[in-house]
């Protein structure tokens, strides 16, 4: 027993499984599960990287035409693309949701339904009203 050796006839502790195993026969709901979260990091880098632009713009004591044009872009590409993608994730869950009887993945595809759902709503929404307030700002 010296040094951390085991008894003759003593066998190996089995080995732990993960609790959390990602869904390899599901791959819908992985995928739903994905798309939210990137979903979710488009849109909040689009918002983060708008405010920068207006906020460097307000440092060099207004903004530019360019500047908003530049803004209105970012806000349409990123908040939009980030509401598809939300949008895909939510059908993605929906399926993978559907499926998990035959297949695991049912937390992984209630995930990626609300996260879709959430962030299709939140960025169509946010991407509405902030070009509102900037077309009322700086009318073209």
């Amino acid at each position: 027993m010296l040094g951390g050796s085991k008894p003759e006839g003593e066998k190996p502790a089995p080995r732990r499984r993960s609790a959390v195993r990602p869904p390899e026969k599901n791959p819908a709901a992985l995928i739903s599960y994905h798309l939210g979260y990137i979903a979710l990091m488009v849109g909040l880098g689009a918002v983060v990287w708008m405010v920068a632009l207006f906020l460097r713009a307000e440092a060099r004591g207004g903004a530019e035409e360019e500047t908003i044009d530049r803004m209105r872009l970012i806000l349409k590409v990123g908040l939009g693309l980030g509401a598809l993608l939300g949008l895909a994730g939510y059908v993605l869950g929906v399926i993978g949701f559907q499926t998990q009887r035959r297949a695991k993945g049912q937390a992984h595809a209630t995930i990626g339904r609300v996260l879709g759902l959430i962030n299709f709503v939140v960025q169509i929404v946010a991407l509405i009203l902030i070009l509102w307030y900037l077309n009322r700002q700086f009318p073209q």
